[in-house]
């Protein structure tokens, strides 16, 4: 009787600690959980605009940011959905296989690899392939490949390319998605267009547009092709939560405007008022109207060894200028450029009557070195428009 208690005992302590196991394997799985970025991603405050990127059901989707407007964490984040198979808005599979596309190797592992291993939870990398370093400490080095656990059971994989590998690195590949961390070369933006298109595969790019109006503007921004697959958001410093109030105003008083444009903003602008920064577009432009006769109109020429750039210009008085039109051509033989120049005139009703008399003689006195001789270069050639 003795034996059979203490038998039972034990087996009754047994089965305490497989419960006080169990305890504490559901507790390390909370705690896990707790610091699992993807699960509290847009849980505690949500940001509208990340959001939206999410739902839209485009195919090549963009989101133009300040810097820490938040633009990075949504491409991240939709990579990561997609290649586990976890996506809440889009339908999912098995077997993903997309890149991320940086703009060098360096901005790759402090930027957008960073991004994606502190969405990617340990627990759900099969394996990393690196370039450089060693994959039990990967956000340290550059790595080639991720190979992820996918929710249906199979692996998905997010490859990492830089721009500076040149557009024959991104020949060959059958992708299900490219997500490009910041502006790439039109030619390589080109290729990856190939290679989601047997897959019907997405593109989504997250940018700070700092280099002016580039072919992001017109393709994606203005969608000149009305590709009805092209959707894009911007995003600003008030847009993110989890920015201070008290520190967004420290900096728009260290900000200059013009920075602030694309910096804050997202927005596309050009170099305009650097020179002139009293410039205001608001101010400075009016609204088109039908222009008189009997305005003067003047040609201004800034000729190169392969672009020429031409304004023409309206005055009504000497000393009132408006800038109806510039326009470059890039032509290498004089005769085309001048004749081209001529065509374009005769378009805008510019009257030809012969060389410039000695009013315009003093306005161009007035110019710099560099644009008087190159009004005497094409003197033969360029017919200016005079008052009568």
């Amino acid at each position: 009787m003795f034996v059979f208690r203490k038998v039972e005992g034990y087996a009754l302590r047994m089965k305490d600690d497989k419960d006080v196991l169990k305890l504490i394997q559901i507790q390390k799985e909370i705690d896990s959980r707790k610091r699992d970025a993807l699960a509290n991603y847009n849980k505690d405050f949500v940001h509208e605009k990340q959001m939206a990127f999410h739902r839209s059901q485009k195919r090549n989707r963009w989101v133009f940011g300040g810097n820490r407007s938040g633009k990075t964490e949504c491409g991240a984040v939709e990579c990561v959905w997609l290649a586990r198979g976890i996506h809440p808005f889009r339908q999912n599979r098995d077997n993903v296989f997309g890149w991320v596309v940086s703009l060098s190797q360096q901005v790759q592992r402090d930027v957008a690899q960073a991004k994606v291993l502190k969405y990617l939870a340990p627990r759900y990398i099969e394996d990393i392939v690196m370039l450089e370093g060693k994959k039990g400490s990967p956000e340290y080095g550059v790595i080639d490949y991720i190979v992820v656990k996918n929710a249906f059971g199979g692996t998905s994989k997010i490859g990492f390319k830089s721009c500076d590998q040149g557009r024959e690195k991104f020949q060959g590949a059958s992708l299900d998605f490219v997500w490009f961390d910041e502006e790439p070369p039109k030619d390589i933006y080109d290729e990856c267009r190939m290679r989601v298109f047997d897959r019907k595969g997405d593109i989504f790019g997250t940018m700070t547009p700092l280099k002016g109006l580039t072919w992001v503007y017109d393709e994606i921004e203005l969608n000149t092709s009305e590709n009805p697959e092209v959707w894009c958001e911007y995003m600003e410093w008030n847009d993110n939560p989890y920015l201070d109030k008290g520190e967004i105003k420290a900096m728009e008083s260290t900000v200059s405007k013009q920075d602030q444009l694309s910096r804050r903003f997202g927005k596309f602008s050009t170099a305009e008022g650097l020179v002139y920064p009293e410039f205001d577009q608001n101010v400075h432009v009016i609204e088109p109207f039908d222009i008189p006769k009997e305005w003067q109109c003047d040609i201004s020429i800034d000729p190169g060894l392969t672009n020429i750039s031409t304004r023409w210009t309206l005055t009504e008085t000497y000393t009132s200028w408006q800038s109806i039109s510039r326009r470059g051509s890039p032509l290498t033989d004089t005769s085309q450029k001048s004749s081209r120049l001529q065509t374009a005139s005769a378009g805008k009703g510019t009257r030809k009557d012969g060389f410039a008399h000695s009013s315009t003689a003093r306005r161009i006195k007035g110019l710099s070195l560099r644009k008087r001789a190159s009004q005497s270069c094409f003197a033969k050639k360029v017919f200016w428009s005079i008052p009568t």
